[in-house]
């Protein structure tokens, strides 16, 4: 993607074949001009470490990527995924990109200039623990539920001809992937629970309407109780508000309270911050009804299912 990863004789002194993004200036985009990136692997890959050795050539960064998975059409940035980049100057971050191309830096720091001398990068996930290492000394370590699974990947800014050689790709243990997403269908309705006009910005409020088979109908319970739409946003309650109304919206998944909730046996769902049901406001049953919170009360407005 925008770049051209290619088999070619190592540099830094270094014998045999390596693969390298070839390219020395930015194309001429059809779409919108990102980075360049190479993907491969199982959309399915859950616990792993990824490794590589990396050479960069040139000014700007290189970097590793993990759990990489839905993209949107036309705008290769727009990925969900980590990263763990390092400038030539030595300044790493452990980010996370998701398809709104919503950058957030989850750990940053630095480490000695990388010259023009051959290092090693390193990506282990497993389960909602993420730890990365440059050089083999570990420079963070942080539980994050953004992405469960996902391919790997080399990526450079742009011009800079990078070099990565032995690719190493290791299971670890870990808790399996969430299972496959399905829609929430409200049982006093039986319309679905979406984000209204597939909008992906943080706090926009969910709602039910007519089930269409949509992504943005389709939700995953990931491990730590958070209900997962469009591979990285979560069903929130806004402010960590835990009284009878409060918003239910998306955000960015962060792990907190606020985002976990319990699917009971009875069609139930319950925020754990709060001990509130997911409730379809006034059990009212037309498309665009907002959801809330609301104190239990056995309603078929606050039962779901599958």
């Amino acid at each position: 993607m925008q770049g051209a990863f290619e088999i070619t004789g190592c540099g830094g002194s270094r014998s045999g074949r390596c693969v390298r993004q070839m390219t020395m200036q930015a194309p001429i985009p059809w779409n919108p001009l990102t980075n360049p990136h190479a993907l491969l692997g199982d959309a399915g890959w859950a616990n792993y470490k990824v490794s590589s050795d990396v050479l960069l050539q040139q000014p700007g960064y290189v970097q590793i990527i993990g759990r990489a998975t839905s993209q949107r059409l036309f705008d290769p940035g727009a990925l969900n995924a980590y990263y763990l980049r390092v400038q030539n100057t030595g300044a790493w971050s452990l980010l996370r990109n998701d398809v709104s191309k919503v950058v957030t830096t989850l750990r940053s720091g630095t480490v000695a200039p990388l010259g023009p001398s051959w290092h090693n990068l390193a990506l282990t996930f497993s389960g909602t623990a993420i730890t990365a290492q440059i050089d083999g000394a570990t420079v963070a370590t942080l539980t994050d539920a953004g992405r469960s699974a996902g391919q790997v990947g080399f990526g450079t800014s742009q011009g800079a001809t990078a070099q990565f050689d032995n690719l190493s790709i290791t299971a670890v243990t870990g808790p399996p992937p969430p299972s496959s997403s399905a829609p929430l269908v409200g049982v006093g309705s039986g319309r679905c629970l979406e984000v209204p006009g597939q909008r992906q910005i943080n706090g926009t409020p969910l709602a039910i309407w007519d089930c269409n088979g949509g992504s943005k109908q389709d939700w995953t319970q990931l491990s730590n109780g958070a209900l997962q739409v469009y591979g990285s946003k979560c069903m929130d309650v806004l402010g960590h508000n835990t009284a009878p109304g409060a918003t239910v919206a998306i955000w960015d998944c962060t792990g907190g309270a606020n985002q976990q909730w319990r699917v009971n046996a009875d069609g139930t769902i319950v925020g754990v911050e709060s001990g509130l049901c997911l409730d379809v406001t006034g059990a009212r049953i037309g498309n665009g009804t907002p959801v809330e919170i609301w104190t239990c009360n056995g309603g078929s407005n606050q039962k779901w299912r599958c």
